[in-house]
C-alpha cells in the first residue's frame, strides 16, 4: 500500500473523536499541496502538519511467559511535537495524550479507555501487533466541528518507550 493510500485509509477509517483542537483553520494550503496534491484536493484538506511522538507505557501487567508478540497492557502516555507545519498558524496540541489498555491474560480480549475526554463519542483507540512483535497504537481524535483530524500512531519499543508519528489535518468540510 503506498504512503498516500495508507494515510488516506487511516484518516478515513479513524474519523472519530471530538477534542477541542484549534489551529490553522482558515490558513493557507500547504506548499506541497498547492502544487496539485490530488489527495488533498479530493478530500478538501486545507492544511496539514506532521508530528513526532514520544512517551512511555506505564503501570501495565507483566507479560505472561506463554505470550509471544505484542502485550499492550498499561497506560500509554505520550506527547506530540510538530516536525512540519504546513498550516499558517501554530497548532494548539494538548501537552499529553493517554489511553489505557487492559488485556485479559486468559482470553486475550482487550479493552481501551481514553483517559482524556473519556466521554468523547468519536474517539478511536486501538492497538495491534507491529511487524516485529511489538505493539503499534492508534489514537484518532476530531474537533467538535469535524474539520480537524488528529491521527497518532505510537509504537511500543522493547524498553517500554513509545515513539512514532502522527498527522494533523484541517479539512474544508466536516469529516464525521
Amino acid at each position: 500500500m503506498n504512503k498516500h493510500l495508507a494515510r488516506m485509509t487511516k484518516v478515513l477509517a479513524g474519523l472519530v473523536a471530538s477534542v477541542g483542537l484549534a489551529g490553522c483553520i482558515g490558513g493557507a494550503v500547504d506548499g506541497d499541496m498547492a502544487g496539485g496534491d490530488t489527495r488533498a484536493k479530493t478530500l478538501g484538506i486545507v492544511c496539514s502538519a506532521d508530528l513526532s511522538i514520544r512517551g512511555t507505557l506505564v503501570d501495565g501487567a507483566a507479560k505472561p511467559a506463554d505470550v509471544d508478540g505484542c502485550w499492550p497492557d498499561g497506560t500509554w502516555k505520550f506527547s506530540a511535537t510538530v516536525v512540519r507545519n504546513g498550516c499558517s498558524e501554530a497548532l494548539n496540541l494538548h501537552p499529553e495524550f493517554s489511553f489505557k489498555v487492559h488485556r485479559d491474560a486468559l482470553t486475550g480480549d482487550e479493552s481501551y479507555d481514553l483517559l482524556a475526554n473519556a466521554a468523547d463519542p468519536y474517539a478511536r483507540v486501538k492497538v495491534t501487533s507491529g511487524g516485529s512483535g511489538l505493539c503499534e497504537g492508534g489514537l484518532t481524535l476530531m474537533s467538535p466541528d469535524g474539520k480537524i483530524v488528529l491521527n497518532m500512531k505510537p509504537n511500543l519499543n522493547a524498553d517500554g518507550t513509545l515513539t512514532g508519528q502522527g498527522e494533523y489535518e484541517v479539512y474544508q468540510n466536516d469529516q464525521r
